[in-house]
């Protein structure tokens, strides 16, 4: 749907040569930045053709088009411009508050309204369905389609119920001991049902029912929007409050990840999620597990470590977060506080001396056989830049002009500067 142009130039090859070798070897260092940093961000704002600046849910359509669900109405974004759907320009669409976008497989777009029920775009029409459909109740908490069992289903404030392509039918979990006074029922993104009964989670999926332990520290606390990995692992934010649990197959206790380094006693602690609460959790197709704080930032989670930006320190768009979607790019969108954000992959990345260089004026640039990169700068007042396992470190040299660097059949460096030619 997108469509990107390239830019002809007047450059020969031989004058761009230079350039794509530079590309080059930054490209290899790309492949050992932390996963935060392989990531540009573009915002789309009211500015931009937003109806309002807070997107509460945003999805990518098959037929390519972008959506965003905000307080103000429905935007569907071709690339370029927003087209605007709203109360005061489209028919049957009872309300401009609109969140928790999903595409079921015959392509019609649904969303939820706020307090009037679900709305489903097919065909270019909107219909709204409210209790007099079958619905428990108007008020809508979750909606996930299921796509293997091409079920959508949803949980509003009254219960539990699917569409059956007519109208929707109502659900019994009485078998899972529900207690109402402890939490709401919730449904992760994979469409199992879970309710909350004394210390325990407890998860219906295909007629089968897992209970997970909740610490006792934590009792206390109420959850939800759980969410499952491709692994099978569940993570289970608190409902306002600081802590994720992560349940994995075998762990007598889940993991807790936490906000500070002080919420929780011994080993059940563990930092990274964003600060005050996790509002949504998203895994992209490398693997990555994204944290929106509902006002602390993102955490990227890859390789088992939490990378926390935020507004402030990272200069992001928005520090909260309400959803996220991929789209065929593998850019992955967020819906924001302060607008729709696509996280694109960074092919390149630029380097200066606030990143540990010891020069900006970079000349040699070689990558020697154990991986390590080092690099040469002109006219710098210290020595060569090292960069190993991710980190830049000087090397101090009897000269600060270098032109060239090789590695000989040894594995010896060589370094050749304007006035000088040693080894390291």
């Amino acid at each position: 749907m997108f469509i990107y142009r390239r830019r002809r130039d007047s450059l020969s090859i031989a004058r761009r040569l230079p350039l794509i070798i530079f590309g080059f070897f930054f490209l290899i260092l790309t492949f050992q930045i932390p996963v935060a940093a392989q990531f540009r961000f573009e915002i789309w704002t009211t500015e931009q053709g937003l109806p309002y600046k807070i997107v509460n849910s945003v999805l990518q359509t098959k037929d390519g088009y972008v959506w965003a669900a905000t307080s103000d109405g429905l935007a569907r974004f071709d690339g370029v411009r927003f087209t605007v759907f709203n109360t005061g320009n489209t028919k049957n669409l009872p309300t401009n508050r609109l969140d928790h976008l999903v595409e079921t497989s015959d392509g019609s777009l649904w969303m939820a309204s706020d307090g009037r029920g679900l709305i489903r775009l097919q065909n270019g029409f909107f219909t709204n369905y409210t209790a007099e459909d079958g619905l428990p109740d108007n008020r809508i908490a979750q909606l996930v389609f299921v796509a293997a069992k091409n079920l959508l289903r949803v949980v509003t404030k009254g219960g539990v119920a699917h569409f059956d392509g007519v109208r929707f039918v109502r659900e019994n979990f009485d078998n899972l001991g529900f207690d109402e006074k402890i939490g709401s029922p919730m449904m992760d993104n994979t469409g199992a049902l879970l309710v909350r009964h004394g210390s325990e989670i407890r998860c219906l999926a295909d007629g089968a029912v897992e209970v997970f332990e909740i610490p006792k520290p934590l009792r206390q606390f109420d959850f939800h929007n759980p969410y499952r990995d491709r692994a099978g692992n569940l993570w289970l934010p608190g409902a306002g409050a600081y802590y994720v649990l992560h349940f994995r197959d075998g762990d007598a206790v889940p993991k807790v990840f936490s906000a500070q380094d002080d919420a929780l006693p011994g080993a059940l602690n563990q930092t990274g999620i964003p600060g005050n609460y996790t509002s949504r959790i998203f895994e992209d197709r490398r693997g990555n597990l994204w944290f929106g704080g509902r006002n602390g930032g993102l955490s990227i989670y890859s390789d088992g470590k939490f990378r926390l930006l935020t507004k402030a320190k990272d200069k992001l768009p928005s520090d909260g977060f309400h959803g996220f979607a991929e789209d065929r790019e593998d850019g992955v969108w967020a819906a924001t506080d302060d607008g729709l954000v696509r996280f694109s992959p960074q092919i390149i990345r630029t380097f200066s001396t606030t990143d540990g260089l010891t020069g900006d004026n970079v000349y040699p640039l070689l990558e020697d056989r154990s991986g390590t990169i080092w690099i040469g700068a002109w006219l710098t007042s210290q020595g060569l830049t090292k960069y190993e396992n991710g980190e830049f470190s000087e090397i101090q040299t009897e000269s600060r002009l270098f032109t060239s660097l090789f590695e000989d059949r040894d594995g010896v460096i060589w370094v050749g500067s304007h006035n000088y030619l040693g080894k390291i």
